[in-house]
């Protein structure tokens, strides 16, 4: 209830806090600690909704941490949660691309994780797409017809 009301009257202090705790929850779950454990699809809900939330109230740190954990698993897991729904759609073809980028690189198509060998998010994705740009870690990148032109891509979800 508090991070709508921070984020519509703009009270930077307490959507930083909000962020923060979000946050500190998440590494709670993802670091299993006694008392934050969950069962794996509270912890991809749980995912989806910071994804939702860091949308909606402009946290990009928080947007960033969730979609890097999101990533992994599979559609089904999260496709009929009220918070995926709620998503607008640029957000879930962004997750759904980085998904699928990730399955082409490690050949692999895990459900909660990847192969050892996979790489960071952003790092050296190709994608197809229009002439269009995205940004994503503060680097930016020009699609041409067919291929991502570059070495990193770029995604900012709040432009």
């Amino acid at each position: 209830m508090v991070l709508p009301l921070a984020h519509e009257y703009q009270v930077k202090a307490t959507l930083q806090k909000c962020e923060d705790w979000l946050l500190t929850e998440i590494e709670f779950i993802v670091g299993e600690v006694t008392g934050h454990t969950k069962e794996t699809q509270e912890k991809v809900e749980f995912f989806a909704k910071c994804l939702l939330y860091g949308t909606k109230h402009d946290l990009e740190t928080l947007y960033k941490r969730a979609l890097e954990l999101l990533v992994p698993y599979k559609l089904s897991r999260y496709q009929h949660t009220e918070f995926y729904k709620l998503l607008p759609d640029k957000q879930k073809s962004q997750l759904l691309e980085t998904r699928m980028v990730k399955i082409e690189k490690t050949n692999s198509i895990g459900d909660g994780d990847f192969s050892e060998e996979e790489e960071e998010i952003g790092d050296e994705i190709e994608e197809i797409g229009e002439d269009e740009k995205i940004l994503y870690e503060e680097t930016e990148f020009t699609y041409n017809d067919s291929v991502l032109v570059g070495e990193r891509e770029t995604f900012n979800p709040f432009s």
